[in-house]
């Protein structure tokens, strides 16, 4: 058996197509490396460019706006607050001033002098803009955070106050409400300065950002459950549950986010959070040449002939294709993680993974290595599944377009059946079922009421029937006229 399976590995990587599908990944990663410091030098100048556009636009107009008034005075907008914040950076804290304060004084200015010609009214919007400017330049981030906290204060003290002395009950509730906005507005002040973070663009800032927006949103949201009648209203729920609870705890242990342009991130989203069709493509690939070929080619004939049992050769098919599909896999891996940290540093591949775990309420923090592990192993029954099926098919056409294309065309159209389809019944089907990451960490399927049990045993069910189907059919196979 060992032999056999020896020689099957040995014919996969003497094999072109194995050689190619490595080459691929390489030139797929390089170029991706490649792309991404060529978008971060678009992305430093895009402003600039997209700023340059609208002038050489407005300057053929010779001043004459008045056809589309509005979108001119937009426009001008963008160029007039791009002229404040181009000297200090795209992510900084001074741009998202600017872009969150000046541009209102902005817009201010050019509506009153373009549209309204009201002096007064530009001059006020004018000299606000100018002592806004100053603080710009001559305060620091927190100076404005003491500002929004001490403002979001007094707001919350004069709600508390119309709370204290409402009589209504649904103003009350509504009042009620806002005094929990306004705090979480105030906790998110107090995370940017206990946490030393400035209000920018950069990817904790935003995270800040991101949990507040979350938390305040999650008021209006209805803890219990059952009383969810649509079905994809509770799988956003725990969608947001999971950002905004990771995202707190994030924050409160002052771990780095990773979503946004991190090694890390990227890694994540390339290899565990989809799985990866040149990995697919591979092991079908390898799988269907090793049945189909031997057909086409009449080799089937001298390997029969050999002091084997054919239950094994085929057994021995199987499981090469397995062994040279993981080490693919591993080598896939080892690309993506050398291509990630290059383009955006190695350094945040040591940040912890945290995860909602909804099966015990509580926060799970992980290493990358255990969430890869765990992600890879619930694609394993999507992997065998596909994999018997074109071994089957190798062993019953012989043709090795079919035997490779059927598996794929399966694959694509799984990713459609399982959001397309509105039958109850269709949780029982293998597509639907293979998608075991869904139950990770008391995740909830796509389609209501599938169990974690159910998919296994639907799963090991599909595989053991087209697995006894291909060896009966290997079994009994004439091969005198192939």
């Amino acid at each position: 058996m060992k032999v056999l399976i020896y020689n099957e590995l040995y014919k996969i990587f003497h094999k072109k197509i194995t050689i190619f599908f490595a080459l691929f990944v390489l030139l797929q990663f390089v170029s991706s490396v490649v792309f991404i410091k060529l978008n971060n030098y678009y992305m430093e100048n895009a402003d600039k460019q997209r700023v340059s556009a609208l002038i050489n636009k407005h300057n053929s107009l010779g001043g004459d706006a008045s056809k589309y008034l509005e979108h001119y005075i937009m426009e001008r907008n963008d160029i007039d607050t791009y002229e404040l914040y181009k000297n200090y950076g795209r992510l900084s804290w001074q741009r998202y001033i600017i872009d969150n304060d000046a541009s209102k004084y902005v817009s201010c200015m050019n509506f009153a002098k373009l549209k309204h010609n009201n002096e007064e009214n530009y001059n006020d919007c004018k000299q606000k803009l100018d002592e806004l400017m100053y603080k710009v330049n001559n305060y620091t981030w927190k100076d404005f955070i003491y500002e929004y906290k001490e403002d979001a204060i007094e707001n919350l003290k004069s709600t508390k106050e119309s709370y204290d002395i409402e009589t209504n009950i649904d103003n009350k509730k509504y009042l009620e409400l806002s005094m929990k906005s306004i705090q979480y507005e105030i906790d998110g002040y107090n995370y940017h300065l206990n946490n030393n973070i400035p209000i920018d663009y950069t990817a904790n800032s935003i995270m800040i950002d991101e949990y507040v927006s979350l938390a305040i949103e999650h008021l209006s949201v209805e803890e219990n459950e059952d009383k969810y009648r649509d079905y994809s209203d509770l799988l956003q729920k725990r969608e947001d549950e999971n950002r905004m609870y990771s995202s707190k705890y994030r924050i409160e242990n002052k771990y780095d986010d990773i979503t946004n342009n991190t090694a890390i991130g990227a890694f994540i989203n390339y290899t565990c959070t989809s799985v990866s069709i040149v990995v697919l493509v591979y092991m079908i690939v390898v799988a269907g040449n090793l049945i189909a070929d031997e057909f086409s080619k009449g080799t089937i004939k001298m390997l029969l002939i050999r002091p084997y049992k054919r239950n094994k050769i085929l057994f021995s098919k199987y499981i090469a294709s397995i062994i040279s599909t993981f080490l693919f896999f591993c080598f896939y891996l080892f690309v993506v993680f050398m291509a990630c940290g290059i383009a955006y540093g190695f350094r945040s591949y040591l940040t912890p993974v945290v995860i909602y775990d909804f099966s015990v309420s509580s926060i799970k923090v992980m290493n990358l290595l255990s969430f890869a592990f765990v992600n890879y192993i619930s694609y394993i029954p999507m992997f065998l599944i596909l994999l018997t099926l074109t071994i089957f098919l190798g062993v019953f056409v012989h043709n090795e377009a079919m035997t490779v294309g059927v598996p794929l065309v399966v694959y694509v159209v799984s990713l459609f059946l399982n959001y397309a389809s509105s039958s109850n019944y269709m949780k029982y089907f293998p597509t639907i079922c293979w998608n075991l990451r869904e139950f990770l960490w008391g995740g909830l399927p796509t389609f209501k009421d599938l169990t974690l049990g159910t998919s296994i045993i639907v799963c090991i069910f599909t595989i053991v029937i087209i697995f006894w189907g291909s060896f009966s059919l290997f079994k009994r196979k004439d091969i005198k006229n192939q």
